[in-house]
């Protein structure tokens, strides 16, 4: 499920182009917007997806995001080497609310050089999935999150947590001593 804020950002940023007048980027990010969507919505009725779905899903995901933060950031997607992304396969949806998390609670304390790297390796009969930010990290995260007004209770880690259990798959979080944060996935290779 995609977070509400995010599709609410997302058309607000739109209606903001087109009311500016600048109609050409609107109906380019209406048509990036449709097509994250779309694959959101189909992606979310297949049991497991190609790496290359969940891949173009994270790419469309964060291009998106770089549109409605007002603050800016780059972000790096590496497949696995020498691996056909069609063959190997995964639940969707697993690695997004990682990669949102990196964007909304740890790139947005910083004021400049944001960046999300997300990583992919196999490594025998398992594929290990990592998302990493040079954000603020997850204690500052959490001071400023207790910060705010009560009322949102995310549970996308729990449930998270819930289906890597249910996959034999496993997931790792620790803070970089220079900053920011590492999220580590591991679970077990399919192909198809």
């Amino acid at each position: 499920q995609m977070n509400p804020h995010f599709i609410f950002n997302t058309l607000n940023g739109i209606r903001g182009l087109v009311d500016g007048e600048h109609d050409a980027e609107a109906r380019r990010q209406i048509g990036r917007f449709a097509t994250l969507m779309r694959s959101i919505l189909h992606n979310s009725r297949q049991e497991r997806i190609s790496l290359a779905a969940e891949i173009k899903t994270l790419d469309d995901y964060l291009r998106m995001e770089q549109f409605c933060q007002p603050f800016s950031f780059t972000y790096a997607i590496h497949p696995p080497e020498n691996t056909d992304l069609e063959e190997l396969s995964l639940p969707p949806m697993l690695l997004q609310p990682f990669v949102e998390n990196a964007v909304l609670h740890g790139l947005s304390g910083k004021k400049e050089g944001g960046h999300v790297e997300v990583r992919f390796r196999v490594r025998g009969r398992r594929m290990q999935c990592s998302v990493t930010d040079n954000g603020i990290g997850r204690a500052a995260a959490a001071h400023r999150q207790k910060n705010r007004a009560p009322g949102h209770k995310s549970v996308a880690l729990d449930v998270t947590r819930d289906r890597l259990a249910a996959l034999r798959g496993r997931v790792s979080m620790e803070d970089k001593p220079s900053g920011g944060t590492v999220v580590v996935l591991s679970l077990p290779v399919d192909t198809w």
